[in-house]
């Protein structure tokens, strides 16, 4: 369980991008939003990641195929971080949402860290967090000292806890001892870039002149072999776990290796009845002494 300072607490979240901006889903998922089983009330919400301004990427609505394939067990995206802009949401989204929700934001200058944060400070609940994204496959990833500097600087002037989300290729033992108690908590992993898993076969993406990043099962060694680096540098801080969480068993595996919150993220393309079950099921179980 992790507990904000704010006092919100959760132990399953959907990671940045699995429920669009808002956490009603995309456009094929909200049949299940409908029926009331996209999102379990207990789940918190990580926003699509928000540049400040619009960012074009590479997504194509008409076309999402030449950014977006499915792949055995997982999913590829270079998606780019395609996004209406940070404007766009705090006008036609921020008013109407009505659960938790941490704002997932990306900046690439400290001034725009700034701007961004003294707007989302006029904002209460139910925005309960701020999630730096430092890790987005498919435009430059930071390095180990910028993720620090900008930890600390979104810390300093953001009203919300902060949390930062890792890639597997960041040091992250590391950079969570530096950051151990400066910081709400961290998000252990974002996708991994394709040549990092298999250096031979092509992209699927490769005919675009793309390549994209790695989700689903194919990086589930990979999260869990970050989340115990991180658990055996002894930070205190929280950590949520995502990255192939697929299944109840994975879901806790993750608690056992030391996550205190997971998140649920391409499974949402494939089942996204699915998160929810595993939730309630948890839910019914802990009431019950299970």
């Amino acid at each position: 369980m992790i507990r904000l300072s704010n006092g919100y607490e959760f132990e399953f979240c959907c990671a940045s991008g699995a429920l669009g901006f808002d956490g009603l889903g995309y456009f094929w998922e909200r049949p299940w939003h409908w029926l009331g089983r996209l999102r379990h009330p207990k789940m918190a919400v990580i926003t699509k990641s928000l540049t400040f301004d619009a960012r074009k990427g590479n997504l194509k609505w008409w076309c999402p195929w030449r950014c977006v394939r499915l792949v055995e067990d997982g999913f590829v995206n270079a998606v780019g971080l395609t996004n209406p802009g940070f404007g766009w949401w705090l006008r036609k989204v921020a008013p109407r949402l009505n659960h938790p929700t941490i704002v997932s934001i990306v900046a690439d200058t400290m001034p725009t860290l700034k701007s961004m944060l003294e707007r989302l400070n006029k904002l209460s609940y139910p925005v309960v967090g701020v999630e730096l994204n430092m890790s987005c496959p498919n435009t430059q990833e930071m390095e180990y000292g910028d993720v620090y500097n900008y930890a600390l600087y979104a810390s300093s002037w953001s009203r919300h806890p902060v949390i930062v989300k890792l890639s597997a290729l960041h040091p992250c033992a590391s950079i969570c001892k530096e950051l151990d108690g400066k910081i709400a908590a961290v998000d252990l992993i974002n996708t991994i870039p394709w040549t990092e898993l298999w250096t031979i076969e092509p992209s699927p993406l490769a005919k675009y002149g793309l390549l994209g990043g790695v989700s689903g099962l194919p990086i589930a060694q990979h999260a869990r072999e970050a989340l115990t680096s991180v658990t055996r540098a002894e930070v205190s801080m929280p950590i949520i776990s995502g990255g192939g969480v697929y299944d109840r068993e994975e879901a806790e595996e993750r608690f056992a290796l030391g996550a205190d919150a997971v998140a649920f993220g391409s499974i949402y393309i494939r089942k996204p009845w699915l998160p929810y079950q595993i939730v309630e099921q948890w839910s019914k179980e802990r009431l019950h002494g299970d």
